[in-house]
Parts: C-alpha cells; sequence; structure tokens
C-alpha cells in the first residue's frame, strides 16, 4: 500500500490536466488515510506501540486512538481522512476541526506551462477560500508533502 501511495503521489505531482489532478487526488488522499488501518494492524501487537504511545503523551489501545493521534502528528492526513471517509458518506455531517498553512498549486489545465510562461497559482485555506494571481512559472515553488513521506523525483 505504500508503493501505491508513493506512485500517486508521482503521478499526482507530474499531472497537468484536471481529470488526471483530480482521479491522482483522490487515490492518493484514500489510500493515505487507509494506510492508517494497515498499520494499526501492524504495530497494535508490537513493542514498537509503547514508544508510539510515549510520544503521543496519551495511552493508544485502538484505532481510533491511533488515528487521532496521526491526524495531530501530521495534519495533512486529517485532509485525507475527509476526502477518504466524507466522499464516501457523500458529504460532512459538521466540519472537521483542523487546519493548516496556506499552499500553493499550478493552474489546472490542458495546456503544459512553460519555463518562463506565465502561470496562474491557487492558494487554498483550510476553510476553502480561494486565491488566484499569474506568475512566471519559474517563479512558484513546488512544496511535498511534509508528513514524512520519501518522496522520489522522476
Amino acid at each position: 500500500m505504500l508503493e501505491k501511495l508513493k506512485r500517486e503521489i508521482v503521478r499526482l505531482a507530474g499531472s497537468i490536466i484536471r481529470q488526471e489532478v483530480v482521479d491522482h487526488g483522490l487515490n492518493a488522499a484514500m489510500t493515505a488515510w487507509h494506510l492508517t488501518d494497515w498499520t494499526w494492524k501492524e504495530i497494535k501487537d508490537s513493542p514498537r506501540l509503547r514508544s508510539l504511545t510515549t510520544r503521543a503523551g496519551t495511552p493508544i489501545r485502538e484505532l481510533k486512538q491511533f488515528q487521532e493521534f496521526v491526524k495531530r502528528d501530521c495534519t495533512e492526513l486529517a485532509y485525507c481522512e475527509g476526502i477518504a471517509v466524507y466522499t464516501k458518506h457523500f458529504g460532512f455531517s459538521k466540519l472537521p476541526v483542523f487546519s493548516t498553512k496556506v499552499t500553493e498549486r499550478f493552474r489546472i489545465s490542458s495546456d503544459p506551462i512553460g519555463k518562463d510562461g506565465g502561470a496562474k497559482l491557487h492558494e487554498f485555506s483550510a476553510t476553502g477560500e480561494s486565491i488566484s494571481y499569474t506568475a512566471q512559472a519559474s517563479a512558484i515553488r513546488h512544496r511535498p508533502l511534509s508528513c514524512g513521506l520519501p518522496m522520489e523525483a522522476h
């Protein structure tokens, strides 16, 4: 599953067509969240759980507690939960409580963005606000996920 997640992230990072971004983004988010189930199954009876409990500062005895710790430790996984769980159940019954810094993403279109060509930059906040502006493509930085997943350049 971890290898599948890595492949989806690489595909997502290389996508410039809207539908590919949507497909690979959904696949990556769902896979990332479902990895919490797989990880819990692997560590629940392991000595590693003791060190994780120490790091969490609270007992972790069941999957839900583990997932809450993971979301606190990696905000991006809280978003993945929202995508994986709430799309399955047709929306939010209540808004999730988490926040993150604004992230950047290239404009999504079927046209490639040239090295010095203009690129529309979208910024999204945790509350869904969006700000767009145009910049030179060379001025827009790529920001990978920061949850400790190794990113491979392809």
